[in-house]
Order: C-alpha cells, then sequence, then structure tokens
C-alpha cells in the first residue's frame, strides 16, 4: 500500500513538474543543436584526430614492426625442416611477440583514448561558447539537445549550423 502511493506520488510530482516546466518555457524562444553532428563537422575534430595520430605514430609504428616480427616467426614455424627443438624456440618467441603486441596495443589505445579525451575537452569548451554566442545573437532563450528529442515541429529553430560556423571561425 505504501509502495503504491509512493509510485502514486512520484507519478503527480512527475506530471506536475513537466506542467510547470511547459508554463515556466511557455513562452520562451527554443532552439536545438545537434552536438554529434556539430562534431563531424567542425575542422577542430578532425585536426584533434591528426594530433592524437601523429603523437602516437612512433608507438604505432613500433606496433606494426612487432607484428611483422610476429608474421616472419610464423611464417619460419610452416617450414617443415625445422626440428623439434627450434620449433619449441620459435613457438615461444611467438608467444612472448604475442604477448607483448597485447600489451603494447592496450597502452597504444589508452594514450590515444587520454589524448583525445584532452583535446575533447578543449572542442567541447569552443562548442558550448559558440552555443551561448549564438543562443544570444538568435534571441533564444533555452538551446536543447537535438539528439536527446523524441519530436520536433518541422519550424523549430536549428542552431547547428550557426554553431558549426561559429566555432570554425574559432579555430
Amino acid at each position: 500500500m505504501l509502495k503504491s502511493l509512493s509510485s502514486l506520488a512520484l507519478g503527480v510530482s512527475l506530471v506536475l513538474g513537466t506542467a510547470a516546466f511547459t508554463e515556466a518555457y511557455a513562452d520562451s524562444k527554443v532552439a536545438t543543436v545537434s552536438v554529434p553532428y556539430v562534431y563531424s563537422k567542425i575542422p577542430q575534430s578532425k585536426a584533434a584526430e591528426d594530433k592524437v595520430n601523429k603523437a602516437t605514430a612512433s608507438k604505432a609504428k613500433a606496433l606494426d614492426k612487432l607484428q611483422s616480427e610476429g608474421a616472419a616467426l610464423q611464417k619460419a614455424l610452416g617450414d617443415s625442416k625445422l626440428s623439434a627443438d627450434e620449433r619449441a624456440k620459435k613457438q615461444r618467441e611467438l608467444q612472448l611477440i604475442e604477448t607483448e603486441l597485447q600489451v603494447k596495443y592496450s597502452e597504444l589505445r589508452e594514450e590515444q583514448q587520454k589524448l583525445m579525451f584532452k583535446e575533447k575537452t578543449e572542442i567541447d569548451k569552443k562548442i558550448q561558447a559558440a552555443i551561448d554566442t549564438v543562443a544570444k545573437q538568435n534571441n533564444v532563450d533555452v538551446v536543447i539537445r537535438a539528439e536527446s528529442l523524441l519530436y520536433i515541429s518541422n519550424d523549430s529553430i536549428d542552431l547547428s549550423e550557426k554553431v558549426i560556423e561559429n566555432v570554425s571561425r574559432a579555430k
């Protein structure tokens, strides 16, 4: 009984909260921005990706070299002329290389993610500043992320292109 009363109270508060939100913003100018779309179009995204790739290029090259060594060992293991001792030695070498590859690959991915997070944080700040600027220029009271909306009318205001222009100019 108590559980159903608390569920009822929660339902009523959600309805009242939604009604209060709707009433509070009834006369407000609302716009949307598609942040993933903005990310896909601004030059800073590609520049960040290039910067991360450049910063980790030497590790990626070392990983490629190690993979080549592993492939050469794998090919050598296919030689039927190998003695049992040579075959066992090459198999151990191959296992060591495979283990080292896994570790180095994980380290590379971790470093790339860390660097990309840092770059993305800077881009996020630029996008937010652009949203603020564009919203003020267009006298918009509320900006909502377009990807979180279930429905939006055709006559809604989408600021995404203007945000892209603003961020692109900022470089």
